[in-house]
Order: C-alpha cells, then structure tokens, then sequence
C-alpha cells in the first residue's frame, strides 16, 4: 500500500510537472505572439507617417512649380527674333548660285538667327550630284549628322519657318499661312511653263508669246489684286492672312514680288508693280523686316547666266558658272 501511495504520488508530480512545463511553453508563445503584433503595429505606423511625409513633399513642389509658372517675367519684352540654339542640328542648304526657289529658305533662317551652310552650286555641279539627290532636284536640305535630306522647296521652307518661328502653332493660323503659301505656288506655276515650256513638254505645241500676254493681262493682274485686296483690310502692319506678325507666307510672296520689281524675272516688265501700291509698300516693309539687301539686283548684268528648273517646284531662278560658295548665315 505504502508502495502504490510512493508511485501515485510519483504520477501526480510528473504530471504537475507537464502541465507546469506547458503553461511556460503557452506562455513563452503568447508573449512571442504580442511581441509580433507590437513589431507589426510600429510597422504599419512607420509606412502611413512615409506616405504622409512623401505626399506634403509632392504637394510642396507642386505648389513651387506654379508659384514660378504665375509669377511675372523679369526678362523684358520678348526679342524680335529667337534665340539662337547651340543644340540646332546642322544644317546645309544645297543650290545654285542665284536667289530662285532657295531664297525664301535663307531668307527664314536668316531672320530667325538659325545658323546653316549655304551650299550653291555650279550647274556641272548639279549635272555631278543629281543621281544622289531626293528625286534629283535642287534645293535640297541636309539636316544632322543623320544626314536627313529634305526635299522640295516648300516642304524646305515650311521646316525652316518652324526653326524661325515664322510658322504659327496654331493649327488655324497654321492652315492661313499655308493657304497663301499654296497661292503662290498656284501664281507661279504658270510662270515657270511660260518660261520653260521644254520641261513641261511642251516643245511645238504651245505659242509662248500668246500665253506670256495672257499672264501679263490676266494671270499677273489677277493675283496681284487678290494681294492688294487683302493688304487693303489691314490695320497698321499689313502681314497676310490678318497676322500680327511676319510669317512663311510673306516670306514667300517677298521672293517673287522682289523678282518683279528688279526686273530679273525672266521676260516680264518691272513695272507691273506699280498699279499695286500696297503691294508695292508691302514689299518695302517685308524687305525692311528681313532686314538683308536685295540679293536680285547683285545679278550678273552681262547677262551669262544659266537658266535652269532643277526642281519643278513652279518658280523661276538662274545659276551662274562662277563657281561654288560656301558661308554661314550670321
């Protein structure tokens, strides 16, 4: 009996003992248990104050950004003509040696102070190169080190007018540049027939003396009007279109008019000009703005010069055989 009592009390300690030692287990895993949930907690508060912090930084900046967008331009009033880029790509400007269908091209990037190579060319020289040109016409474009080649005298202007900023970014303004820019390539397509009837084939079969008095008559006057027309609603500056600025298109009117009125356009009288004084006046202020002297009247005067339409593009112009000149537009 003393026996059995011995081993039963021996049970109940072992067994006091296992439940002694579980309660400490479920303990120790209880207080591990809290210690995660308090590392989650700081955890969880950690994350929402960075993301506070983190968006009254964004909200600062934003405020800075439009703070400095609202506040009043130190610099003055803007320049006449843009600054030049350092970053502009390079650009070379290939034609002949004479104003024709290149000049309205120097012309922009002159006045918008964009520097490029003035590459003219000799007519042997063009004879060398044409097989290497877009479609084998002159003037052509060459932009970058990419050597990207811009052809077509008008798609050329239109790139260089952008660059000068003599092409509204206003997709209305735009359209009204170009309705007049596509006018005169309507007014002078007709020209270049009568003057170079052969590159139209029409060699034998059409009287050029007949056409020439109809575009004096008709075709010349008709234009001019539409010209003077518009200028006549004009307040104190008279730009095409109603713009408050000079743009592509008057650039381009500028060529041709200025071709007139020096008489060094092939076959037509100088003064068809004077019936138009506001025409006439519109040329003097466009020269004035471009700011360059008359390129037309440094023709040669003995007259050996080259006439050629190397593009087809509807306009007149003459090479000489002087040689080739290379410069950079200041």
């Amino acid at each position: 009996m003393t026996k059995f009592i011995i081993m039963c009390r021996g049970i109940l300690s072992t067994f006091a003992s296992a439940i002694a030692l579980g309660g400490n287990q479920n303990a120790a895993r209880g207080m591990e248990t809290q210690a995660r949930l308090q590392t989650n907690m700081v955890l969880r508060f950690a994350h929402l104050v960075w993301n506070a912090a983190l968006r009254a930084i964004i909200d600062m900046c934003r405020a800075m950004i439009l703070h400095i967008r609202s506040a009043p331009s130190t610099s003055g009033p803007p320049r006449a003509h843009p600054v030049r880029r350092e970053t502009a790509p390079k650009l070379i400007l290939t034609y002949f040696d004479a104003p024709g269908i290149a000049q309205a091209t120097r012309n922009a990037l002159d006045y918008g102070d964009i520097e490029f190579q003035d590459h003219r060319i000799t007519r042997e020289d063009f004879d060398a190169i044409k097989s290497d040109l877009p479609y084998g016409k002159v003037p052509v474009l060459t932009i970058g080190n990419d050597e990207i080649k811009i052809a077509q005298s008008k798609a050329i202007l239109r790139y260089a007018s952008k660059l000068s900023r003599t092409y509204s970014s206003d997709p209305v303004d735009a359209a009204i540049i170009d309705q007049w820019t596509e006018l005169h390539t309507e007014f002078t397509s007709l020209l270049a027939i009568n003057m170079y009837p052969d590159e139209y084939g029409l060699v034998g079969v059409y009287d050029k003396e007949e056409h020439r008095q109809y575009l004096v008559k008709t075709h010349i006057p008709r234009y001019l009007a539409i010209l003077e027309n518009d200028l006549d609603g004009a307040d104190d500056e008279n730009w095409l279109g109603g713009m408050d600025a000079m743009s592509m298109a008057d650039i381009v009117w500028h060529q041709t008019l200025e071709s007139m009125n020096q008489g060094t356009l092939d076959g037509f009288d100088p003064n068809m000009l004077a019936s138009f004084p506001l025409v006439r006046k519109y040329l003097d202020e466009v020269s004035a703005q471009l700011s360059c002297k008359s390129v037309y009247a440094d023709a040669d005067d003995d007259g050996d010069t080259q006439t050629s339409d190397a593009d087809g593009d509807g306009d007149s112009h003459t090479s000489d055989t002087d040689g080739t000149e290379t410069r950079k537009m200041k």
